[in-house]
């Protein structure tokens, strides 16, 4: 907190196939400078586009600054 740095995830996508989401967002999140160009809103996207049916909606990341 005292950086700034403040995230939240959706609990369930660590327990699920989406836990490659989680695991994007947690890279992003703890090592910036190695990670910032992953896009775990734009992992979703694709999963919505490529694999499901019913797509995923709603916030399941967030930072807040």
């Amino acid at each position: 907190m005292r950086n700034g740095r403040i995230h939240g995830m959706f609990h369930n996508l660590m327990s699920t196939p989406l836990n490659i989401v989680a695991t994007e967002a947690l890279a992003k999140w703890i090592h910036p400078s190695l990670f910032g160009d992953l896009d775990p809103a734009q992992t979703i996207d694709e999963i919505n586009r490529r694999f499901l049916s019913v797509p995923l909606k709603g916030i399941y990341l967030v930072d807040l600054k």
